[in-house]
């Protein structure tokens, strides 16, 4: 899952790492936590430019929601 940000370009990604390193990348940030950041991508570049920020893994958000409806 984690090469597939890489691959598929997803619009929502959970990135782990440092928040305050993370916050530097173009997106929307929808939440944080400790060791988390959850945005909006703003372009194809944004999961490596959260590599390149540090970010330990991105995880895609292929679905919205969570569940059925």
């Amino acid at each position: 899952m984690a090469a597939a940000a890489l691959v598929v370009t997803p619009t929502v990604v959970v990135a782990f790492g440092d928040p305050g390193q993370l916050a530097g990348v173009d997106g929307d940030l929808l939440a944080s936590g400790r060791g988390f950041l959850a945005m909006r991508t703003a372009d194809d570049d944004t999961v490596k430019s959260l590599y390149q920020h540090s970010a330990w893994l991105v995880w895609p958000v292929l679905t919205a929601g969570c569940g059925r409806r």
